[in-house]
């Protein structure tokens, strides 16, 4: 039990290590062993036990076979008054006894009487049997008495008393076994569960460990996500703005091959390097001269006066252009609201998630920065190439509307 108490005495199992759930089951083995040991000895104090009382039984048996079964014949005379009887001398001498020194040693046997008295019928009857079933002689008092101090100066009380002395401690050997054995079955059961009680907190640790490093994966790939898209968002917005530039610089170049329009530099001329759109009369000019110049080269490309009547007539006027313009603001201020909305939700709820686990992820911004290359454009603006006008879309009334 001495190696179970700091076990039964500690205040938190749940931070035991392998070792100390190792040293527990040892502790059990031991004392299941201890336990297994004190049963054997527990079965060896009873096999004595049974050989003790065999050898009473013996004994028994043989006192029984050296009486005698003769009765006394005669009761009638009553007990008279007796000063001091004197008790003869044992045929065989008696063993020495370890409550008081034998009888012989003592003297004669004071025995105080008082005045005669009769037993009555029972009490002689009672006596008859008994005095015939022991075996002893007499037909009085006084010999009955001195066949009681010769069986007393026999018997052996040195023996007798070894055997109560030895069923006492048999019993107390036992009543302490089996207070040991509860107690052990006691401090067992208490660290099996204390045992099952780690286990179970260790697999919650597992269980929880688990699901954190799932939460992680899941955000560093919502992370990843995000860095994907806000890449692919400046990637194509890159790609928007050297578009954009180039269909300037065409737009440019082709104004300027004109021989009776201005000559138009895309930079300093804010309508077409800007992002915002241009004015109705300007669209409308620009795309009635790309309307009416011939794609072949050999063509003559002298604007005429019925140009914007010939636009007129198509059915495209200035109030459809301005129309057409509204409603394409309107849209992409629409297509910003909404992916602003979609990029605030998506940083809300990572910043949530990021609180929850508190975890300092760096945040990713959704809004795309300008890149080195589009920098470097912005820096560098391209030159106006020629245009090739054997080329049949760059003429076409219909592909230049399509364009803008």
């Amino acid at each position: 039990m001495s190696c179970l108490t700091p076990l039964l005495r500690s205040p938190s199992r749940s931070s035991l290590l392998p070792a100390e759930l190792a040293q527990i089951h040892l502790n059990i083995s031991q004392n299941l062993l201890r336990e297994a040991q004190l049963l054997a000895q527990v079965d060896a104090i009873e096999a004595e036990c049974q050989q003790a009382e065999l050898e009473h039984r013996s004994i028994l048996q043989e006192i029984n076979s050296n009486l005698t079964d003769e009765t006394i014949s005669k009761f009638d005379t009553p007990i008279s008054t007796i000063s001091t009887i004197q008790v003869p001398s044992p045929l065989i001498p008696p063993l020495p006894s370890p409550m008081a020194p034998p009888l012989s040693s003592r003297g004669p046997v004071m025995i105080p009487v008082g005045e005669s008295k009769e037993l009555s019928p029972s009490a002689s009857s009672l006596l008859r049997s008994l005095w015939a079933k022991i075996g002893y002689e007499g037909s009085a008092f006084s010999g009955m008495q001195v066949e009681i101090s010769k069986e007393l100066s026999r018997a052996d009380f040195a023996r007798f008393e070894r055997q109560m002395l030895l069923i006492a401690a048999e019993d107390r050997t036992f009543k302490t076994l089996m207070s040991e054995r509860e107690i052990a079955k006691n401090a067992i059961q208490s660290a099996q569960k204390g045992v099952e009680k780690i286990v179970l907190a260790k697999d919650k640790e597992v269980q929880k460990s688990k699901a954190l490093n799932e939460e992680l994966e899941r955000l560093d790939q919502e992370r990843i996500s995000a860095f994907r898209y806000a890449k692919n968002a400046e990637e194509q917005a890159a790609i928007a703005n050297l578009t954009a530039k180039a269909a300037t610089a065409v737009a440019v170049s082709a104004v300027n091959s004109h021989p009776n329009t201005p000559r138009l530099s895309s930079y300093h001329n804010p309508n077409l390097t800007s992002s915002s759109w241009a004015s109705p009369s300007a669209s409308y000019a620009h795309s009635s001269s790309l309307a009416s110049r011939s794609p072949y080269p050999n063509h003559s490309n002298i604007p005429s006066s019925s140009s914007y009547n010939t636009g007129v007539e198509s059915g495209w006027s200035l109030d459809d252009e301005q129309k057409l313009i509204a409603k394409m603001k309107e849209r992409k201020k629409e297509k910003m609201i909404s992916e602003e909305r979609r990029a605030l939700n998506e940083r809300m709820y990572s910043r949530l998630e990021l609180e929850k686990l508190g975890a300092n992820l760096p945040s990713v911004s959704r809004n795309p920065s300008p890149s080195s290359n589009q920098q470097y454009h912005h820096d560098h603006p391209p030159t106006p190439k020629k245009v090739d006008w054997n080329n049949p879309l760059i003429g076409s009334s219909s592909t230049t509307a399509k364009r803008y």
